[in-house]
């Protein structure tokens, strides 16, 4: 009746956080060659004990079984943005925990930015009296402050220690600075004065590379932080720095001349390799975000991939240490289900099992190249997750998912053991009071063009196995005496299908919903007058698929226009009988996205003259947080027609209540229906 951990130094050809298990009738036996091994065969004892049985926590059974068991890679990740949301140290350690018991061993605590400076520095209490507070958080009217202290630190680091979690610090530089800019506007190239950002974006203001007084407050700070955090690397962002302020600063110019740099992205390079010998000199070395690459990359920098993995595959054809973390692989801040229940979020998806397939080691790297990688971590940023309980939301279950790309053997995995061993993991997290999302139970509908381009064949899935699915096809909410699904459905006309999902003979409560309008127009192209926005082209037919988009405006739906306005010209094909022409605009003023001024319809014979047939006009909203879908729709008496043209009026620039009133602003359209 004895649990044994042992530590066995002999063999050391063992990878450092390894581990053996063995359950027998002589007892618990947990043997590494490490203190951290020890702490992860715990790790797993723990979920061995602590399985739900029928709902009873007790009495319980552990198998008998023998474990051997090692990571794939020796970073194993997770962020937390704390710098646009503050969150308490009971929470921080809350977060630890769950990595913890995913056997994470690195904590990327993100801890500063424009919306809020959280770490102490005494050498600038300013960072924290101006730099931590803002008046409100994007148009709610409530000011919001926060800020760790020193001694916070210290016992988070030691909370943290515990648990064998390294905490890598970051400091951004030379962007993402307004916070540290409006305490010491003197740090900026043109003086300020600035406020905290209330809202959310990238900003013109930053460090100004030029001001000798610049590198020296960022010394200073880095010395504190050096002193509190014993971590190997020093995470310095270099992300997302606009160089609108250096080009007309003469003094970052001077610099450029000074230093023979090309240009501003060299100074940049400049920047942070001056931060960077800085930090060798005292030991440490620096992480930065893949922008660091422009302009040069700073010797023995390690290169933290986001933007996709371009950036790591160059980083590691250099011989530089890569962890990936590429936004549509590892962003838990992209909603994982339906968008229409999901909480409010940036507007992308990233689901579980797109977690859980990615490989970290790009094909194409070689295999000397591939040893670069050193691991991934996933990102949490906060600008629209404004309590813990939607942070543990975001983060549970696709934290399951991270733990075993990080470190299960490639080969060994096996998405549907996962699925199956991870009910038995979401019981877990409920019995630990933790708040996870179900979204892998939500139904999803995979659209199939029919081959004579008639309709759709539409598959319906959910990413947890399930026991049956219901769905009805006149709109009406579906139960269990609906239509059981048991092959894909054949759409071939407007039609409103709804399913949903049941598993264990329970029903899960999100009801899929979708609409699909096969209309006149289906599929015919339609010829587009101005460019549209790179990453938000629908495209030709894509506007006439049948298939709207919804209110993420990154599902792939939603064709963008950057100030321009939309003109598109429909060819029916021949003359044609029409009552009816109705498309959708988003609108979504936080990210500059606005109904248009007016609609206009024209409708013409022979492709040359055309004869306006309607005008619609919208008011612009005073709302900063609308989100929604306008609609235009012309119904009048029948007439025929073979050309369509419709003018969507953009606004042309964000209203002078908006926080960058003066910027273009975008006009989204999608699906134009002819009946």
């Amino acid at each position: 009746n004895s649990i044994v951990l042992q530590l066995d130094t002999f063999k050391s050809e063992v990878k450092e956080e390894s581990y053996q298990l063995n359950i027998s009738r002589n007892g618990i036996f947990i043997k590494a060659n490490s203190l951290n091994g020890l702490f992860y065969g715990v790790q797993s004892l723990l979920q061995l004990i602590e399985t739900p049985q029928n709902g009873k926590s007790y009495p319980f059974q552990i198998p008998f079984c023998e474990i051997i068991d090692s990571p794939t890679f020796s970073y194993r990740g997770m962020h937390l943005d704390t710098g646009r949301r503050f969150y308490s140290v009971d929470f921080i350690k809350k977060y630890l925990d769950i990595m913890a018991m995913h056997k994470l061993n690195t904590f990327h605590w993100h801890l500063t930015e424009d919306q809020g400076w959280r770490l102490e520095i005494k050498k600038y209490p300013k960072l924290t009296t101006i730099g931590a507070q803002r008046k409100q958080t994007s148009y709610d009217g409530k000011p919001s402050k926060g800020y760790y202290s020193q001694e916070d630190v210290k016992e988070i680091l030691t909370y943290a220690k515990s648990r064998y979690i390294t905490v890598i610090p970051e400091i951004e530089m030379p962007g993402h600075a307004v916070a540290a800019l409006a305490a010491y506007p003197e740090l900026s190239c043109t003086g300020g004065p600035f406020e905290v950002e209330t809202n959310w974006g990238v900003f013109k203001d930053v460090f100004c590379a030029g001001n000798e007084d610049t590198f020296h407050f960022l010394e200073g700070v880095l010395d504190e932080v050096i002193d509190l955090f014993p971590s190997e690397y020093i995470h310095i962002g270099g992300d997302e720095v606009p160089k609108d302020r250096w080009k007309k600063c003469a003094k970052c110019q001077l610099r450029i001349q000074q230093e023979n740099l090309k240009d501003e992205a060299e100074l940049q390079s400049y920047f942070i390799q001056r931060i960077q010998k800085y930090l060798n000199k005292k030991g440490r070395k620096i992480i930065g975000w893949d922008e660091i690459l422009e302009g040069g990359l700073a010797p023995n920098a390690t290169v933290m991939s986001w933007r996709g993995e371009e950036g790591g595959i160059a980083s590691a054809k250099l011989g530089h240490n890569v962890i990936m973390a590429p936004d549509t692989k590892l962003y838990f801040n992209y909603f994982q289900g339906d968008p229409n229940y999901e909480p409010h979020t940036i507007g992308k998806q990233l689901k579980l099992s797109t977690v859980y397939n990615y490989n970290p080691i790009p094909e194409a790297l070689s295999k000397d190249e591939q040893k670069f990688i050193i691991g991934a971590q996933a990102c949490l940023w906060t600008e629209r997750i404004p309590t813990p309980k939607e942070t543990e939301y975001m983060l549970l279950p696709r934290l399951s998912a991270l733990s075993e790309v990080l470190w299960t053997n490639p080969n060994k995995k096996d998405l549907n053991n996962f699925m199956s061993r991870l009910q038995v993991q979401m019981k877990r997290y409920q019995k630990l009071n933790y708040n996870n999302a179900n979204s892998v139970y939500d139904v999803f509908a995979n659209n199939k063009l029919l081959a004579n381009k008639s309709g759709y064949l539409v598959k319906l899935t959910t990413e947890m196995p399930n026991d049956s699915l219901h769905y009805t096809l006149d709109g009406s909410i579906p139960n269990q005496n609906s239509k059981k699904y048991n092959q894909p459905i054949l759409i071939h006309s407007n039609t409103t299908l709804k399913a949903i999902s049941y598993k264990n003979g329970k029903q899960h409560k999100r009801v899929f919903t979708k609409k699909y309008y096969i209309h006149k127009a289906f599929l015919k192209n339609v010829e587009v007058v101005n460019n549209y926005m790179k990453g938000y082209e629908a495209k030709h037919s894509g506007l006439t698929d049948g298939l709207t988009g919804s209110t993420s405006y990154g599902d792939g739906k939603w064709q963008g226009f950057l100030k321009d306005d939309f003109v598109g010209v429909l060819d029916l094909g021949k003359k044609t009988q029409i009552t009816k022409v109705a498309c959708n605009f988003l609108r979504f003023p936080e990210l500059y996205l606005f109904a248009p001024k007016w609609v206009k319809l024209y409708i013409s014979t022979d492709g040359m003259t055309y004869k306006e047939i309607d005008s619609q006009y919208f008011t612009t909203t005073t709302n900063p947080l609308a989100k929604e879908i306008v609609n235009y729709t012309y119904h009048g008496k029948s007439m025929y027609t073979r050309y369509l043209k419709i003018v969507a009026k953009n606004i042309g620039t964000n209203p002078s209540w908006h926080k960058t009133a003066g910027n273009q602003s975008r006009l989204f359209v999608d699906e134009v229906i002819v009946e």
